[in-house]
């Protein structure tokens, strides 16, 4: 059976995590059947393995490809290979294999983005044989530090990192390389320049000091005792590191699948992924191969995702593997500042910076007043201290224009009271100071008063009163497009100090939940040092019951939606000393259709005398999700800043809401759930909580997650002008942004062919674009089909919906949500290079597909109706996609018809023809068209072309 997954091309997420995402023009990931060549071997010639076997049969089918990577594995046998045309794909697809997915390449255009600090390396002071007590540690924000003092730092337990490599010579990650150092073992799969295109240069030696990002990540996991007090949560764990990410930040998916085989066969106990791609549903390929790695044993910490700007139902992957740990990222409550003395007595003043300026006594400077600091005027800086007060020039160019002029030295004084943004311009020190501040010393300067400010090493870090301990702006928001929490625990991520090779300052300051996960993946080390064999769902259920619930702000009472948090921010030491556990730890209710509302919970004491335990429910708040106005998503740059929660809450009844049990002893309890009332079920809103369990040494808290509306309801096709300021889907005429009018003939000749453009405001487990008659009868009717009104506007014959389009848009403008401007033709044509693939469901999807559901062994029973659509024949497929967005790169589908063929590669003949899309609803029945969105174009195309 073969089953082939599309991975759609994303924009650089935010924070550093995996980003800008293309497709490998026609390379497949395949998964052999293992058994194959020995029931092959019965039968006459003999194969030595499945790779012999497969190999053979794609020879016999006349199927052109080549080898790119081979894997052998008791977690995943197959091959990478690239095909050269959609009859060799059809040939694999008819070979003995289980699965077959696009492979797409990864990018990091940053590794850092926002609030990235790289500080200079140059006269540091630090104390070299005593380091001080004092400093940046976020361990006590996890319970990290309690677990050290007690003794336990991880010792014996071996955590891989896939992601870029690790600047090992670097003091703090222990200073060497193998059997006996920190960084104990691992593989470059890469080398430095793999930019996607040329061939990786793989070695045994995983030394990375081009790409920070590995680096940043390994500091956070184990980290020794440092200078600034930042060490890693589990500093006597064996690391082992698989270089994926060249210099470039380049990777793709069977890179990633080759370092997570070798992660599984060098024994690692721990896994440590932060990387991703939007993918909403638990069965993308990474999330498949993620889950794989916990069936066998390991526990795997995944970043959550970064996208959390573009709204709920947009998990990612590998994030949304059953079994791993996924891991959502908080604002810290501690932020990273050095205090400076003034000659004048003044202060001291804080400067919000990773490392301090070097021991030095500086005069302050300003620009002569009226000065623009993007075009200051000529002086040598290099002797000052200069401050400069923040306003219309970017920090980019104030910072690189005082450099130019010498200054290495710089005070951006904040223009009003805010959280400070930390800026990366190595090897200039560049630090905010506060409105306070600066407005002191800028006085100072006008007055004419001559003033010197000392540093030295310092550090005076300062409480997070502005969004400490809140869920940051981009943490990914889920649930997965079937209901499952997307994220399970989180963890503060951002200003985060951690290491860099000694070329970018030794420190910086990084955020994302590509920094959260190792604190969890350190996490589970612990756990695992003092509970040696714990399998990784131990590991997951001790994390969860531990954390605590994100406040929606600081100072809001109520609590952020568990679909963003998972069960709330997990505390280690507590984990390990709970004194009970409860069964399971996720109670996923599902949505209205599906719902699972009486949960059965078992309660085990595991301390060492009888207790008493109480059962109490809290809710968190419950997220709208969708804006049923303008059918689509809600998401945080084009809402509020707080994607709207509301207090209606579900209410729980428990068989027993007290239980008294002896040491070892378990009872099971009965929680009967009713979903929240008062809810417009067409925003689909998601409704969270915890039952809490009080009176072992630690209280805990199961999560609980659903919706209060049927998924099958909501709209999978965008049908609004919302988006294009047209009406979508579209048939789009030869200039590739232009609605086509009226039947249009296209001949092929230069750039004179067809488009159609789409958009999905839900996920899909399932889409198919294919041709139809012009005047075919379906047999059913589309959900969408436009046509054009008198006044020559678009007007929406959607059942349920009818605003005219213009009203549309005057809403959404006022809103500030307008259509976007329209993409250029070279912008169409590279995204179109990078998602337009015949991605296939499966051996027998891609069977029925071809023959329209003629062939032998496909459904033609009166129960299939989706196979009595008379179709002329399939162009395009894609499954398991996420929606789209309006702040990434994939944000709708163009589409042309060229070349003129149909998905099996067949020319598609002379004739006029209409397009029709159908993307299946989540929850539906694939065979059922009913379960379908359905789009038909109100415009037909003639194809003519000459000698056709």
């Amino acid at each position: 059976m073969v089953l082939l997954r599309a991975l759609i091309a994303l924009a650089a997420a935010p924070f550093a995590l995996a980003g800008l995402k293309t497709v490998a023009p026609n390379r497949y990931i395949v998964e052999f059947d293992t058994t194959a060549h020995l029931q092959a071997s019965g039968l006459g010639k003999r194969y030595a393995s499945p790779h012999d076997y497969v190999y053979s049969q794609l020879e016999e089918r006349g199927a052109s490809f080549s080898i790119n990577l081979s894997f052998d594995s008791s977690i995943f046998t197959g091959a990478s290979v690239t095909v050269s045309s959609d009859a060799d794909l059809l040939a694999i697809a008819n070979a003995t294999v289980t699965t077959t997915t696009s492979c797409t390449g990864s990018g990091n255009k940053k590794t850092c983005t926002t609030k990235t600090v790289t500080s200079p390396v140059t006269t540091q002071t630090s104390a070299a044989a005593s380091y001080p007590t004092t400093g940046f540690s976020t361990l006590p924000l996890i319970g990290a530090d309690k677990v050290h003092a007690a003794g336990n730092k991880g010792k014996g337990v071996k955590i891989g990192i896939i992601d870029g490599g690790v600047d090992y010579t670097r003091t703090p990650l222990g200073g060497c390389f193998g059997a006996g150092c920190k960084v104990a073992g691992g593989y470059d799969f890469v080398g430095d320049y793999y930019n996607g295109t040329n061939s990786p240069q793989p070695d045994s030696d995983p030394l990375d000091q081009c790409y920070t990002h590995g680096t940043s990540v390994a500091g956070v996991i184990g980290a020794n005792d440092n200078e600034l007090n930042v060490t890693g949560v589990a500093p006597e764990a064996s690391i082992y590191m698989y270089r994926v990410y060249s210099c470039y930040g380049i990777t793709s998916d069977d890179i990633i699948v080759q370092a997570m085989i070798r992660a599984y066969t060098d024994g690692v106990d721990v896994v440590n992924l932060s990387i991703g791609e939007s993918d909403g549903w638990t069965e993308g390929m990474l999330s498949t191969m993620a889950s794989r790695l916990v069936s066998a044993g390991i526990t795997v910490a995944v970043a959550a995702g970064n996208d959390g700007a573009v709204g709920s139902f947009y998990a990612y992957a590998p994030a949304s593997g059953r079994g791993v740990v996924s891991t959502g990222f908080t604002n810290s409550t501690i932020l990273p500042a050095w205090n400076a003395s003034v000659s004048t007595g003044y202060g001291p003043i804080g400067y919000y910076s990773v490392r301090p300026y070097p021991t030095v006594t500086l005069p302050i400077y300003t620009y002569p007043e009226g000065s623009d600091p993007c075009k200051p005027p000529s002086v040598d800086l290099s002797s000052y201290l200069t401050i400069i007060r923040e306003g219309d020039c970017p920090v980019y160019n104030i910072s690189y224009n005082a450099f130019m002029m010498g200054s290495r030295a710089l005070f951006l004084a904040q223009s009003t009271d805010g959280e400070p943004q930390y800026s990366n311009f190595y090897p200039l020190n560049v630090a905010e100071i506060s409105k306070e501040d600066g407005d002191y010393l800028l006085g100072l300067l006008s007055a004419g008063t001559a003033a010197n400010v000392s540093f030295s090493f310092n550090p005076a870090p300062r409480y997070n009163s502005f969004s400490g301990g809140v869920l940051a702006y981009g943490s990914e928001i889920g649930p997965t497009n079937d209901m499952y929490m997307s994220t399970q625990v989180s963890a503060p991520g951002t200003d985060i100090i951690s290491v860099v090779p000694a070329r970018y300052g030794n420190w910086t300051a990084v955020q994302g939940s590509s920094f959260s996960a190792p604190m969890a993946a350190g996490a589970a080390a612990l756990y695992l040092a003092a509970n040696p064999g714990s399998s990784p769902q131990k590991v997951r259920e001790a994390l969860e019951l531990s954390s605590t619930g994100v406040p929606l702000t600081t100072t809001d009472g109520s609590f952020k939606t568990l679909a963003a948090t998972g069960a709330g921010v997990f505390n280690i030491y507590n984990a390990l000393n709970a004194g009970v556990t409860v069964t399971p730890t996720e109670l996923l209710l599902n949505d209205t259709s599906n719902f699972n509302g009486n949960q059965w919970i078992q309660v085990t004491n595991t301390g060492k005398s009888f207790a008493t335990f109480k059962l109490s429910h809290v809710p968190a708040g419950t997220m709208i999700t969708f804006n049923s106005q303008y059918n689509q998503s809600y998401s945080q740059k084009n809402a509020n800043p707080n994607i709207q929660q509301v207090a209606n809450a579900a209410t729980v009844k428990f068989s027993q809401s007290t239980v008294i049990l002896w040491p070892g002893a378990s009872t099971w309890v009965l929680a009967q759930f009713t979903a929240p009332s008062g809810l417009d079920a067409t925003t689909f809103p998601v409704y969270s909580g915890w039952i809490k369990i009080t009176g072992g040494a630690q209280t805990v808290q199961v999560p609980y997650l659903g919706v209060a509306a049927s998924l099958k309801n909501h709209a999978v096709l965008d049908g609004t002008s919302f988006y294009k300021g047209y009406n979508l889907p579209r048939t789009i005429g030869n200039d590739g942004h232009t609605p086509q009018v009226g039947t249009v003939s296209y001949s092929y000749v230069g750039n004179d062919y067809p488009w159609v453009f789409w958009r999905f405001v839900g996920g899909t487990r399932y889409m198919t674009l294919d041709l139809v008659s012009a005047n075919a009868s379906l047999g059913f009717a589309p959900n969408y089909n436009w046509r054009r009104s008198e006044e020559g506007g678009d007007i929406s014959a959607r059942s349920g919906s009818g605003s005219a389009s213009e009203q549309l848009d005057e809403r959404a403008g006022a809103e500030g949500m307008g259509p976007l401007e329209l993409k250029s033709r070279s912008d169409m044509d590279t995204l179109f290079s990078t998602t337009k693939k015949r991605d296939l469901l499966g051996l027998g999807a891609l069977w029925c597909t071809l023959t329209n559901n003629k062939g032998i062994g496909c459904t033609t029973t009166s129960t299939n109706t989706y196979s009595k659509v008379p179709i002329i024949g399939n162009i395009f497929e894609l499954d398991y996609v996420p929606r789209n967005t309006f702040h990434l790169d994939n944000d709708y589908y163009p589409y042309s018809l060229y070349p003129p063929t149909f998905s099996n590669g067949s020319v598609i003949p002379n004739g006029t023809y209409k397009f029709l899309i159908r993307a299946l609803k989540v929850g539906g029945d694939i065979t059922n068209e009913a379960d379908y969105d359905t789009w038909l174009a109100g415009e037909a195309f003639t194809i003519a072309i000459a000698g056709n």
